[in-house]
């Protein structure tokens, strides 16, 4: 009898200990030690968030659990679905964007870490993310000469770097052949001559210019007009012939239109500017919208 009682005690003290653990899965059977410690906590976890889904951190938690075991594709439909509740955790965001790079998927962890930094606490994380970044691009000078080169532009086919140099008291336009290491001087006006682009073809490119600004005036008082260059027959045209300012002047992908900023003198408004280029002069503009758009 005695043994009997003492049996019964010794299965009700396991069953009582055994109902404040988490139910031992088959999982935990054929796991580590290590690994086995991390199911129980997961089952555990699992557990806490079915109580108060609101906790965010239990997730948190658990997709640490599941990293330290190598099921990432769960650690990370953890974190998406905690951050669906509360976008704004931030240190989760980061975690979740780490484990996107460890899994090779740059664009997601690219758009956490831009989402991280222009959160309200993202000056807290630029040291941490910004080192990511730093050794992605290797720099190497293309031009290195003692002279000022500024405002450099990729032909379409990347062949060729346009840019302005300073150069005899101005800035006047030299493009540079990235195969042959060549560079060659395109504009020999005493003006200003700057903010270059080819056209896609390469025959044209698109400049600003001060030579039609007589004044007696400084340089950044200087108005500017929009040119181009014909390469092969040499053949310059002033489009804008006009008393606004104009710069920064570039082709459309199918070579019919430039784009340019004017600031007008009347309005002293800047304006995203259309010219369309064709055999006949420019006749009338129309303006809608702050879009000046001339016709062929």
């Amino acid at each position: 009898m005695h043994t009997v009682r003492l049996l019964f005690l010794v299965s009700l003290a396991f069953y009582l200990f055994s109902c404040g653990k988490s139910q031992v899965t088959p999982e935990m059977e054929s796991a580590t030690a290590t690994e086995a410690e991390s199911l129980e906590r997961i089952a555990d976890l699992k557990e806490q968030i079915q109580d108060d889904p609101s906790k965010m951190e239990w997730r948190y938690q658990l997709a640490q659990e599941y990293q330290k075991i190598g099921r990432n594709m769960d650690a990370l439909k953890t974190y998406e679905e905690a951050l669906l509740i509360d976008p704004g955790q931030s240190d989760m965001k980061y975690e979740y964007a780490e484990l996107c790079m460890v899994m090779n998927d740059k664009k997601k962890a690219f758009q956490s870490y831009k989402e991280i930094l222009l959160g309200v606490d993202g000056q807290q994380y630029l040291g941490r993310i910004s080192q990511k970044f730093m050794d992605s691009y290797k720099v190497n000078p293309i031009i290195a000469s003692d002279a000022d080169e500024a405002f450099g532009s990729y032909s379409f086919d990347g062949q060729k770097v346009i840019f302005q140099k300073f150069t005899d008291d101005n800035w006047d336009i030299f493009e540079f052949d990235l195969g042959a290491q060549t560079s060659r001087r395109l504009t020999f006006d005493e003006a200003h001559e700057e903010h270059p682009a080819f056209s896609p073809d390469l025959r044209t490119i698109v400049f600003t210019s001060t030579r039609d600004d007589h004044r007696a005036v400084g340089y950044n008082q200087k108005l500017r007009d929009i040119y181009t260059l014909d390469l092969i027959n040499n053949r310059e045209v002033n489009l804008t012939t006009n008393s606004s300012n104009d710069w920064r002047p570039r082709f459309s992908r199918d070579g019919k239109f430039i784009s340019f900023v004017g600031k007008f003198a009347i309005l002293l408004l800047g304006f995203l500017v259309w010219v369309a280029l064709g055999p006949q002069p420019i006749l009338e503009t129309s303006v809608s919208l702050g879009i000046i758009e001339s016709p062929l």
